[in-house]
């Protein structure tokens, strides 16, 4: 598919697709001097911006996607060097800390906002 369809697809610019892509995060088929990019590129490409929302920096995308790829399967994970267990466990633990504080604070401005709602709407004012 083209970049166009990916980038609507994705909701990414097509300037981040090729950045994406200069980072090898992505790998398009070059067919005729064209990217040809494949459900697999899109689903990666969300996964990055997924990871980009959980508040990953770039180097930690990098990384994790490496990571993915390198240990597809469980014995290749068995395999790995205890240095990577441990950094990989270190980012998932801390990854899956932030994103604890990220939803305690939204609870906490959502029931703020609720509060705030209903306490407007108990005016009786028509919006």
């Amino acid at each position: 598919m083209k970049i166009s369809e990916v980038s609507i697809r994705t909701q990414l610019s097509k300037d981040t697709i090729r950045y994406y892509e200069k980072l090898g995060l992505i790998r398009p088929q070059v067919i005729h001097h064209h990217r040809d990019y494949s459900e697999s590129d899109v689903r990666r490409l969300n996964e990055i911006k997924l990871l980009k929302h959980a508040s990953f920096s770039l180097k930690e995308v990098m990384y994790f996607i490496s990571l993915d790829d390198k240990f597809q399967d469980i014995e290749a994970i068995y395999n790995m060097s205890d240095e990577d267990y441990s950094t990989l466990i270190s980012l998932i633990t801390r990854k899956q800390k932030e994103i604890d504080d990220q939803i305690r604070s939204l609870q906490i401005a959502k029931q703020s906002l609720t509060a705030m709602n209903t306490k407007l709407n108990s005016l009786g004012r028509e919006q």
